[in-house]
């Protein structure tokens, strides 16, 4: 959140990942192993489900990807990375491969791999025997894509480069990276691009614990409080140049040329909010810009975006609901994703001009961008591609696994953070 009530601070600040009592530690490890649960119930079972041999194939499969999507995830949360692991030495997840519910040791973080490799490929392997593939608007079922993509991320994590890239160029097969139009269409609803994701029918709605109620421009919180739904860093955005199809989702400098930004004037330096500076006139000038640009940018059929009336530098125009109070499908796996593995596998293998290469289909042959050039190397390109998969991912839950795994700090200035 942009503004938030003080009790939330050591939440948002990730003061409690060493507190053992605290249930804000325990969501994510109950979430996952709730799917991989579900998963052994199917695995335990299917074999004596009717239907015909090529359904059970498909289903089975399904079940295994869930499961090495849901290992894969807690990884991240609860485990050492990979290159402070001792070779996989040190501890990983508790590999419950069962419906058993009694207790049960931790595997290695080397063992916790080699399960997910074992799941994907056996997976890949009853998904191709199958013939079978889902219907393709059922974002939120697996397919063979699905488990290409999850094990992309699985060996990428563990720095397996070679096995990353390979996986990668399977998983967005038939998966076209989507067109600008697309881009900016509120990404509530499937386009070509997601290869696996949320489902968003009102039919199984979270209510007021969905991410559109907290996070969506028009969602709940947006339309009727301050909170605001999110703002990208505002280094990290002004490095980006101005014509990015991407830049125009968010309420960046360059669209309100003629404000001082800094001095206070024309906005809140506490919270960044636009149009409450200590200058009257310029605030409210600025304020009335900033609608404007909303209204704009407001995806037709929708709900217009921040009706509470409080934008902030950097604020989103990027996620909406379709329905309230934060109705919407959410994308888990996008083919920008793959390409971004691709860019940074090449890159840690050696190969710069194939990591140039993968950014460039990104940005320019995409269209988000179509002026843009890399010939960057070293350290810069490096750079550039945490740059850009920051960019192209924001907001899809990346970043905190992104610099853990990075070994990246994470900087917060002072100026527009209240703490």
């Amino acid at each position: 959140y942009n503004l938030y009530a003080s009790g939330w601070s050591p939440i948002f600040n990730q003061e409690f990942h060493t507190r053992a009592n605290s249930i804000y530690d325990a969501y994510a490890w109950y979430y996952y192993y709730t799917i991989a649960g579900n998963a052994n119930t199917i695995l335990a079972n299917i074999d004596n489900a009717e239907g015909t041999e090529a359904e059970r194939d498909f289903v089975k499969a399904s079940a295994l990807t869930f499961r090495a999507y849901a290992f894969e995830k807690l990884v991240h949360y609860y485990c050492w990375r990979w290159q402070d692991s001792n070779n996989g030495a040190s501890q990983g997840i508790v590999l419950r491969l069962d419906e058993s519910t009694g207790g049960q040791g931790y595997a290695t973080l080397a063992e916790t791999y080699a399960q997910i490799y074992k799941d994907l490929d056996e997976a890949i392997m009853l998904f191709e025997q199958s013939g079978m593939d889902r219907n393709a608007s059922q974002v939120w079922m697996p397919n063979i894509n699905v488990a290409h993509a999850i094990y992309a991320r699985a060996a990428l994590t563990k720095q397996d480069y070679t096995k990353a890239l390979t996986e990668a160029k399977l998983a967005r097969q038939n998966y076209p990276l989507m067109s600008n139009a697309e881009y900016h269409a509120g990404f509530c609803n499937p386009t070509s691009e997601w290869i696996f994701g949320s489902f968003g029918s009102s039919q199984e709605n979270n209510w007021y614990w969905s991410y559109g109620t907290q996070y969506a421009c028009n969602g709940y919180y947006a339309s009727t409080q301050q909170t605001g739904a999110g703002s990208i860093g505002r280094e990290l955005i002004n490095r980006i140049p101005n014509d990015d199809a991407r830049k125009a989702l968010f309420l960046t400098e360059d669209k309100f040329p003629g404000y001082n930004f800094n001095d206070g004037s024309a906005m809140d330096l506490g919270y960044g909010i636009l149009g409450m500076g200590d200058d009257e006139k310029k605030a409210d000038a600025l304020w009335e810009e900033a609608a404007a640009y909303c209204q704009k940018m407001a995806v037709s059929g929708l709900e217009a975006p921040y009706q509470a009336g409080y934008m902030y530098l950097g604020g989103q125009l990027k996620f909406y609901v379709f329905d309230t109070p934060g109705v919407s499908y959410l994308p888990f796996i996008r083919s920008s994703e793959m390409v971004l593995v691709e860019a940074e596998a090449n890159y840690f293998l050696n190969d710069e001009t194939a990591a140039r290469a993968a950014l460039v289909e990104l940005n320019a042959t995409s269209g988000r961008n179509p002026e843009y050039t890399c010939d960057k190397s070293g350290e810069a390109l490096w750079n550039e591609i945490m740059d850009y998969r920051e960019l192209e991912l924001w907001g899809e839950g990346f970043a905190w696994s992104d610099y853990k795994r990075w070994n990246r700090d994470i900087v917060r200035h002072l100026s527009l953070i209240h703490i």
